[in-house]
């Protein structure tokens, strides 16, 4: 667990990061609020009903179907993780706290991801159920470049041997699963991060659905630049760390 002088330091290095930004990005420097990963369960459980708030907000519920789930400590120790999850019979604006769903077989094979997020939108079902892949159209995809995968509809509950199958299509670098005829799964480190990345995983998939019903052809992002583009996003603005705050007042108004 982060101690306070390690969440110092943290700041301190935030402060001294943005006073290297340039002129012309010194403005938006001085308004960034840069987010520290939650270090407590009770950090953890306000974030989590924060994205599930978020969720609802964006119209990306199901009704009281889908899922997140986090484990309750920031700790690497396996054993001293559980999952914080909600129950089924919550629509997800009204989330106070968690419940129960099983995401035990990514957890158990990735112990850097701390937060597991699985939605049906239209627009990532949309792209579940075509025989064309995910496009990599727009900046947003680079998040994804080589970290997605795809898992095959293999009913509506699942079984141990599927469980595993998912954490293995998801792979050991993989943020992003789509899985057929059903929807995505995606991961992250904290649930800043997890969240954000639904968010542009959404957003890309609407844009491919978009720019196909144009007729025209589609220009893709080269494989070079896509690697470019993730090396920037990962180092210079990692999904969450910048948004987390703004996102949580919209929610809390």
């Amino acid at each position: 667990m982060m101690s306070g002088p390690q969440r110092e330091m943290i700041k301190k290095a935030n402060v001294a990061e943005a006073s290297s930004f340039s002129a012309n990005q010194k403005s938006m420097a001085d308004r960034i609020f840069y987010a520290i990963p939650a270090s407590s369960e009770s950090e953890i459980r306000s974030d989590l009903k924060t994205a599930h708030r978020l969720v609802a907000h964006y119209g990306w519920d199901d009704l009281t179907w889908n899922h997140i789930s986090s484990r309750c400590s920031s700790e690497d120790n396996e054993e001293d993780c559980c999952d914080l999850v909600r129950e089924y019979d919550f629509v997800f604006d009204s989330i106070a706290e968690s419940g129960n769903v099983i995401h035990s077989g990514i957890y158990a094979e990735r112990p850097d991801v701390r937060c597991i997020i699985h939605i049906h939108t239209p627009a990532i079902m949309a792209i579940s159920c075509i025989e064309e892949p995910f496009r990599f159209l727009v900046q947003d995809s680079a998040i994804f470049y080589n970290r997605l995968g795809y898992h095959s509809y293999e009913g509506m509950h699942s079984t141990d041997e599927e469980k595993e199958s998912i954490a293995r299509n998801l792979g050991k670098d993989g943020v992003a699963l789509i899985m057929r005829n059903h929807g995505a799964t995606i991961v992250g480190r904290s649930i800043q991060e997890a969240f954000v990345r639904t968010y542009y995983l959404n957003r890309c998939c609407q844009v491919q659905l978009d720019a196909m019903a144009t007729g025209s052809k589609l220009i893709e992002c080269s494989p070079d630049l896509l690697q470019h583009a993730q090396q920037q996003i990962e180092e210079v603005i990692p999904s969450g760390r910048y948004e987390w705050a703004a996102l949580k007042r919209l929610v809390d108004r």
